[in-house]
């Protein structure tokens, strides 16, 4: 099982650890001068506190709320994720940007924010930098291109098929 955070499910498990990938991102959006960063995270909890611990470690803990958790029914697969993330702005700031730069957990959100911003008259990333997470291939296409963290998807891939072959040759393992 593939998962973003340490669960038990009694099988074998590969976590997708993306909270040193966050903290690369806080540490580029300060170094590049941004003083106002939030994070837009779906269920992975985790890497919230990596996310804070780092904005605590550059002093930029400066707005009220610095992470915002999705809501709408994105997981029954009755919304569109990119839609999710448009509803979260309206919910946790009806729609006011009071950040210069956002992490979101998935390319699509980045996407849908980047295009909310262009047509409320921000320029991205000049007024407000964007990142995503999974490097989707249609991230290329957006403009500005989408700063998006790669998953290293050839090498989870290969991860997953040595442990299956190490339970393959050692069933009891």
């Amino acid at each position: 099982i593939v998962v973003p955070s340490t669960i038990d499910f009694g099988k074998d498990v590969l976590v997708l650890d993306r909270k040193q990938s966050v903290r690369d991102i806080v540490d580029h959006f300060a170094a590049k001068g941004r003083k106002k960063i939030v994070y837009f995270n779906s269920t992975e909890r985790m890497s919230d506190n990596a996310f804070l611990e780092q904005l605590k470690l550059h002093g930029l803990c400066t707005l009220d709320k610095h992470v915002f958790h999705l809501t709408g029914r994105w997981l029954e697969k009755e919304q569109l994720i990119g839609d999710v993330f448009l509803d979260t702005l309206q919910q946790a700031s009806g729609g006011k940007i009071t950040f210069d730069a956002v992490i979101t957990s998935c390319d699509e959100g980045a996407v849908a924010l980047t295009n909310y911003f262009i047509e409320k008259g921000y320029k991205v990333p000049e007024d407000v930098a964007v990142a995503g997470f999974n490097d989707s291939s249609m991230a290329s296409y957006l403009r500005p291109q989408l700063a998006s963290v790669n998953r290293c998807d050839a090498e989870l891939a290969e991860t997953v098929t040595g442990m299956l072959m190490k339970r393959i040759k050692n069933p009891k393992m």
